[in-house]
């Protein structure tokens, strides 16, 4: 059983055509900034693995959700609530998008997915509906956001602070 799952890790990722790319410099230079067609920040905290990202279409990305069931999970009150819907689209986008400037963010009280797009604009996606916009509101005020190479690599983190 461990074998299989082990394996699973061994598939080929076929890339994506991307439409540009952005430096992890002009990521952190984006994210904070206030201007009204961004999202709004507060002070976050970046975690940033890479030097470069490629930037996807939005149209892409609001391909892959139509086709993607992970708003269809049964939320759950601290069992599946918005951080598992996050962390869970957040690893199919990833292996969808290896690569491209797509990651995890948290507010004060809620968790989310963002995309910077081939304009350099920053978008939130709703893991729960699939929907994409850009918000000034409290609820989608970036305090922590993740943009990393593979959710693997970060889940082998996580069990390496476990264990």
């Amino acid at each position: 059983m461990i074998n299989w799952i082990l394996s699973l890790f061994k598939i080929p990722i076929q890339p994506k055509v991307g439409y540009g790319v952005i430096s992890s410099s002009e990521i952190q230079k984006l994210l904070p900034s206030a201007k009204k067609d961004k999202i709004y920040l507060t002070n976050p905290d970046l975690a940033i693995a890479d030097k470069t990202y490629i930037l996807p279409k939005k149209e892409q990305i609001e391909a892959f959700l139509k086709q993607d069931k992970t708003n269809l999970y049964k939320y759950q009150p601290e069992t599946f609530d918005c951080d598992d819907f996050a962390m869970i689209l957040l690893g199919k986008l990833r292996e969808n998008f290896p690569n491209f400037a797509i990651g995890f963010a948290a507010s004060e009280d809620h968790a989310f997915n963002f995309f910077i797009d081939c304009h350099k604009k920053v978008w939130i996606i709703e893991p729960q509906n699939d929907r994409i916009f850009t918000s000034s509101k409290e609820k989608y005020k970036i305090r922590m956001a993740l943009l990393w190479k593979c959710l693997k690599y970060s889940i082998q983190l996580i069990m390496e602070e476990k264990w």
